[in-house]
């Protein structure tokens, strides 16, 4: 698999519209997408305020997406290409502690 490690490691990419949808494409579900949330992050992205933090998108070590849905929704609505840290290797059970706040 593409985003497929046996141990974790990180890089900054540039994540492209096309690229977001091959990403969700290996997810095996999330929580519930919130519209509202795609829609602000979207607008962010057009704006061009977006900024590279340490909040990446995660994939576990079977190349399975596990973090980042809202923001890659995001990408595919705005149209526009941002850069972000992808994490790659994770624990299967990362996720379970990933974002509990929201």
């Amino acid at each position: 698999m593409k985003f497929a490690r046996k141990t974790p490691e990180s890089t900054v990419m540039d994540i492209t519209p096309d690229l977001a949808k091959e990403m969700l494409e290996t997810s095996p579900g999330n929580r519930r997408l919130r519209g509202w949330y795609v829609d602000l992050l979207a607008a962010t992205m057009r704006r061009g305020e977006w900024r590279v933090t340490s909040q990446g998108i995660g994939f576990d070590l079977y190349g399975r997406l596990r973090d980042a849905h809202h923001r890659l929704h995001a990408c595919i609505q705005s149209g526009v290409t941002f850069q972000s840290l992808v994490v790659l290797g994770m624990r299967p059970d990362a996720y379970e502690v990933t974002d509990t706040g929201m």
